[in-house]
């Protein structure tokens, strides 16, 4: 019985051993292919090297150019806005010109009318006097001229403010 456990104690240790030499010649396997991989890279390091510094290279020169691109871009945007912004003053400028000659017109209308006033009850009061002294036809012949100037100064202004307000339509149309 003695023998018989030392026999198997033996078994055992001698399975143990072949355990542990199995798990040696594995490890042994991975550091061989692990050495083939390194010496392959090692091999191979002086073509992926120059590959790599040309990546470079072209990746450094993609950015430079993405730079200038993007530097031109924003030069251009910045030219649209103060382009834009030019173009609204000019619309703005047109608006109050615009309003200025309706405000013109108006004045024009007024006086035209005042003017008419005036010349009817100068003629009035020429047929009530049943004559008119040299003074007063001469009044009436300059308020008649004034009326007369105001009339072709109102159509001056109309014809000047539709031409302001197609300018200004235009700019409209530019700006949209």
């Amino acid at each position: 019985t003695e023998k018989k456990e030392t026999v198997e104690a033996l078994r055992d240790e001698a399975a143990g051993w072949r355990i542990k030499d199995e798990m040696l010649r594995s490890e042994e396997d991975a550091l061989l292919e692990e050495l083939s991989d390194a010496k392959l890279a090692a091999e191979t390091w002086p073509s992926r090297e120059a590959l790599l510094k040309a990546d470079t290279e072209r990746l450094g020169e993609e950015i430079l150019a993405h730079d200038a691109e993007e530097e031109d871009l924003t030069k251009s945007i910045s030219d649209l806005t103060d382009a834009r912004n030019l173009k609204r003053n000019a619309a703005d400028g047109l608006k109050q010109k615009c309003q200025g000659l309706t405000d013109d017109i108006k004045d024009v209308d007024a006086k035209i009318k005042e003017l008419d006033a005036q010349s009817t009850l100068l003629e009035k009061q020429k047929i009530e006097a049943g004559g008119v002294s040299e003074d007063r036809e001469l009044a009436i012949a300059q308020l008649q001229k004034d009326s007369v100037h105001a009339a072709e100064r109102k159509t001056q202004e109309e014809e000047r403010l539709t031409e302001r307000t197609l300018k200004l339509d235009e700019a409209r149309r530019h700006h949209e």
